[in-house]
């Protein structure tokens, strides 16, 4: 953006009286994002060659163009305002002024005042993209976040860190995503979904928990208080309510019944279990990993399944029922 070449050197050891905190103000974040690369990002959109982070009493290395020196504690600093201080600035390295006409950071005001202004801008993107954000003042969106046009996204959501959504989906009110990956017109309600990927055309929730390193197919359904670990789902499983996968290879076209749980951890180490595909696994299933469910096998609901189940066969693990005739206390003589 400039005709004159610079490089930027933001300091981080800065510091407030009136901001009390046992964390440096420098890594207080905004929109997900720490105070410090706020102004990073402004450095680099103004076209600065080199942007380096000063530590504490760390200063600027001897430059041999210009260079500016900036405080952390600006994080609404324009490109625009930065090109101008660098036109306007003669000397070999500038400091930027503390009595600037800028906005500051100085207290715990200031820095709500701050991220309301950022948080602003960010909606004020996306909707320029297309994307429909209602309730806009309860939203808040990271300056790394994508999202496909057309996409709706209801109040009270949080959607912060490397976060790419695809076009037509719908993020239901109160959800919170970071880092993730989300396809084409996947409906998500009221869940937490955390550096993992989503298929297009599934529905998530509500009260769902994504959590890292799951892989979510397409056509999938992960329903309510339904929590996926460390885990592939493949396309077309249902998943549908009150269910713990972790740390599992499942199928396409799987079922799960209410209520199943995967046991993954036996005290001291973590297993695997793999599931075929089409497998049906009935309400109430405990597999003890590492167990493997084969091709269009079936569980019978209530089975505590510690063996490999072959392709096609139905395991029944449980006992017997026996009725002791007249033994209820609760009985209607």
């Amino acid at each position: 953006m400039t005709t004159t070449p610079f490089s930027a050197f933001i300091r981080t050891d800065i510091s407030e009286p009136s901001f009390l905190s046992s964390t440096p103000m420098a890594f207080h974040t905004l929109c997900g994002v720490p105070m410090y690369d706020w102004v990073r990002r402004a450095c680099i959109e103004a076209g600065a060659k080199t942007v380096t982070i000063l530590s504490e009493g760390e200063s600027p290395k001897q430059v041999e163009e210009r260079a500016i020196v900036l405080p952390a504690n600006i994080p609404l600093i324009t490109p625009r305002e930065l090109l101008f201080f660098v036109e306007h600035e003669t000397a070999l390295v500038a400091e930027f002024p503390q009595d600037a006409d800028t906005f500051f950071v100085r207290d715990r005001d200031t820095l709500n005042q701050a991220e309301e202004q950022l948080r602003k801008r960010m909606i004020r993107k996306h909707q320029q993209n297309g994307v429909t954000i209602r309730i806009p003042e309860t939203v808040t969106i990271g300056p790394d976040v994508f999202i496909g046009q057309d996409t709706v996204v209801e109040g009270g959501c949080t959607i912060l860190g490397n976060t790419t959504i695809g076009k037509e989906c719908t993020i239901g009110a109160f959800t919170e995503l970071l880092d993730m990956t989300v396809g084409n017109r996947v409906k998500i309600r009221q869940s937490v979904l955390e550096s993992a990927s989503v298929g297009s055309d599934t529905t998530v929730g509500p009260f769902a928990y994504i959590r890292p390193n799951s892989q979510i197919g397409e056509r999938t359904r992960i329903g309510d208080f339904v929590e996926i670990k460390n885990s592939v789902i493949g396309n077309g499983t249902k998943v549908s309510h009150l269910t713990y996968v972790g740390d599992s290879d499942v199928g396409e076209g799987v079922n799960f019944g209410c209520g199943t749980v995967t046991a993954n951890y036996d005290g001291k180490n973590k297993h695997r279990t793999t599931i075929g595909n089409g497998a049906f696994i009935g309400c109430n299933t405990n597999l003890i990993a590492p167990v493997t469910v084969g091709d269009g096998a079936m569980t019978a609901a209530g089975s505590t399944i510690t063996d490999s189940v072959p392709d096609g066969a139905m395991a029944i693990a449980r006992e017997r029922q026996t009725n002791k005739v007249k033994r209820s206390p609760f009985r209607i003589d």
